[in-house]
């Protein structure tokens, strides 16, 4: 069948969240297979716990969920996304304003 590389048709803006708020960064991709996505924060795999949560819907849009941002959240995230032909990348940047 045809096999297409991941392509981001729409990526996050940089974002700045104050500590504690919700935060929601969603992007869509395409490709055949359907390609899997991971998230890297300055390097290291981003995890799925309870304060952070990786949605994906039917229709290709993906969300990182984080319940409570915490200072510890601030970085660059890099998206992923894999499948057998190829691989695409982004990065969004993620500055958490402290509470005073």
């Amino acid at each position: 069948g045809a096999m297409g590389p991941p392509r981001f048709i729409q990526v996050p803006e940089n974002m700045s969240i104050d500590e504690g708020r919700f935060c929601r960064m969603d992007f869509k991709v395409s490709g055949l297979p359907a390609p899997d996505v991971s998230w890297y924060l300055n390097g290291r795999t981003v995890q799925s716990d309870d304060l952070h949560k990786m949605i994906v819907s039917e229709k290709g849009l993906h969300s990182l969920i984080f319940e409570v941002v915490r200072a510890s959240d601030a970085g660059a995230y890099a998206c992923v996304a894999k499948n057998r032909a190829g691989e695409a990348t982004f990065t969004v940047q993620l500055d958490v304003l402290a509470k005073e």
